[in-house]
């Protein structure tokens, strides 16, 4: 096992290593607009003033599930730098467990390893894990919950990895439907009708306790007021602006215009004041929700080409301008790299798209349950709003599909599809040595 061993040291140490250069090129450049919107409720509570930056208007923009990560960092008056480490710590982490995930399911030693590196090399798993933002949390919690669920499947199993699934809601509400893909993948693979009802009840538990909550403190049953905002924003105005043609982001923000304008006549005329900026944005949210909606409806082909316009960029995109701001000019040509920073993405979407392929012939189940949640979180983020950061989440997956490309014709008749028992496993890894 000394292998083994030398082998997810060095994953955890190079994983590490790039991470941590990566922060100090960075020069402390840890936030994003989104970050102070995480860090203001965090401090509400810290505070007693619940989860609120001002006791007269809770926080419904924001779920709670990141600013708990938070609290301790800021309880202890750390650094931005400490929280954003830490990040960069729990990455190198997850990469060992991206190399232990290929390895039970029989990936040589070398390619597990290499899936890993996914971790050391993927320029948007780095910059992100470098801010203060929700991505490395979900990231954790995505593998998680794919793991358990790989793993353990009994009744009590299944309840502890639904409230998993709903605690991601509450980092991620983007997450909100995951748990009907992962019951469809149970009754896949006949788990007992009373185990996947378990599971479903335990999933939504923690994002109704929690829409109750704003309900109760605003009168809107809502997990995040965020949704019917970007419903309208970045969806509605997206569906308008694809149709109008031209330079999209310049057709999405004079929609975008245009319906805030409409908003706003909707509120002074049903709320009787003179700015939306008066009432909360889960109030708003009761004006957004149906008019994009509407728009929607009247409106199919541009919402359909809006889509498919948001999942491209989700998968391709690479933010090559915020990554440009780290680049050291005078030690790399920035041409050369965007050149490289582009070719990485479609080489790691090829490596996971053929290493899927190779996984399904090992074991369907696993590359089914792989394949589906990152088509979810690609596709559930599809809209005018698209970028980059949003497919950070599941990258760590595409690393364990990655993982199976480097598969010989022995190896995938030695281990026969879907054969994976502890015994074989501990079989195959002493053969290895």
């Amino acid at each position: 096992m000394r292998r083994e061993r030398a082998a997810i040291a060095f994953v955890f140490l190079i994983v590490l290593a790039t991470h941590v250069a990566y922060q100090y090129l960075s020069q402390g450049d840890y936030f994003f607009p989104d970050s102070f919107t995480y860090l203001a409720p965090t401090l509400g509570m810290l505070h007693g003033l619940g989860f609120a930056s001002d006791p007269d208007d809770p926080e419904t923009l924001r779920t709670p599930g990141y600013p708990v990560f938070l609290m301790p960092f800021l309880a202890m008056k750390a650094k931005p730098g400490a929280i954003v480490f830490v990040q960069h710590l729990l990455y190198a982490l997850l990469a060992v467990a991206v190399y232990l995930l290929a390895r039970r399911y029989g990936a040589a030693r070398f390619a597990s390893v290499t899936g890993a590196l996914v971790l050391a090399l993927d320029t948007i798993t780095i910059h992100y894990s470098n801010k203060i933002l929700t991505e490395t949390l979900s990231a954790i919690l995505i593998f998680a919950v794919v793991v358990l669920l790989m793993y353990r499947r009994t009744t009590l199993w299944l309840v502890a990895i639904g409230l998993l699934c709903g605690a991601l809601v509450l980092v991620r509400p983007v997450a909100i439907a995951w748990f009907g893909v992962l019951a469809l993948w149970l009754v896949w693979m006949r788990a007992r009708p009373i185990a996947v009802i378990a599971f479903i009840v335990a999933s939504i538990a923690l994002p109704v306790a929690w829409a109750s909550r704003n309900a109760a403190r605003t009168g809107v049953f809502t997990i995040s007021s965020i949704g019917a905002i970007n419903m309208l924003s970045y969806r509605a105005a997206a569906a308008l602006a694809i149709e109008d043609g031209g330079d999209f982001r310049t057709q999405l923000t004079k929609r975008q215009k245009q319906l805030d304008a409409i908003v706003a006549g909707q509120v002074k005329a049903g709320e009787g004041v003179e700015s939306v900026d008066e009432i909360s944005s889960a109030d708003l949210s009761r004006y957004h929700g149906p008019l994009a909606r509407s728009i929607l409806l009247h409106h199919p082909w541009g919402a359909a080409l809006m889509t498919m316009r948001g999942f491209v960029v989700n998968m391709i995109d690479t933010d090559w301008d915020a990554l440009a701001e780290v680049v050291d000019d005078d030690l790399i040509p920035e041409e050369a790299t965007e050149i490289a920073v582009h070719a990485w993405t479609w080489m790691l979407w090829i490596a996971a798209i053929f290493g899927l392929v190779q996984l399904w012939r090992r074991n369907s189940a696993a590359a089914a349950l792989v394949a589906a949640t990152i088509f979810y979180f690609i596709f559930m983020a599809a809209g005018g709003e698209a970028e980059a950061r949003f497919r950070a989440p599941i990258v760590p997956l595409m690393a364990v599909a990655a993982a199976f490309v480097i598969l010989s014709r022995a190896d995938g008749e030695e281990s026969g599809r879907g054969r994976d028992s502890p015994a074989q496993i501990l079989r195959a890894l002493r053969r290895s040595e």
